[in-house]
């Protein structure tokens, strides 16, 4: 069931973003550039503690970089999770939507392919860094 929770907090989570950072919602067209700074603060999870090991930064119409926090094994494992996150062609994030069924709304969740040149992109790495890699991810702004 911990699967299931962390699913729904992460849609609870991108629900809050969305609002508060107005960032684009899934059917924003793939054309659309971000304006705007995004930060993600990544953090290892240590028993009940944080650790922060890095702030992954996505400025508009420039790469995107990591900015490890310390050096050690943490931020060492943190860059190498970045690594293999810029070499896929898209990333798998969590995705829900209203479907009409018989005159009854029903929320349907999935996943949706993201890739780096979307408007999405930084919600992708969010999900991903969250739910395959296990961190912890505040948005910075």
């Amino acid at each position: 069931m911990i699967g299931g929770l962390r699913y729904a907090r992460f849609i609870a989570v991108g629900a809050l973003l969305c609002g508060a950072v107005g960032c684009a919602m899934p059917a924003a067209r793939a054309d659309q550039k971000e304006t705007r700074l995004i930060e993600l603060k990544v953090a290892e999870r240590n028993g009940d503690q944080l650790r922060p090991v890095g702030v992954i930064v996505f400025p508009p119409d420039m790469p995107n970089r990591l900015n490890l926090i310390g050096n050690d094994d943490f931020t060492r494992r943190l860059e190498g999770v970045w690594h293999d996150i810029t070499q896929r062609p898209t990333l798998s994030m969590a995705s829900s939507r209203d479907v009409v069924r018989d005159g009854r709304s029903t929320r349907v969740y999935g996943t949706k392919a993201v890739a780096p040149e979307e408007p999405n992109y930084p919600w992708a790495v969010y999900d991903v860094l969250e739910r395959q890699y296990g961190y912890s991810v505040e948005i910075v702004r």
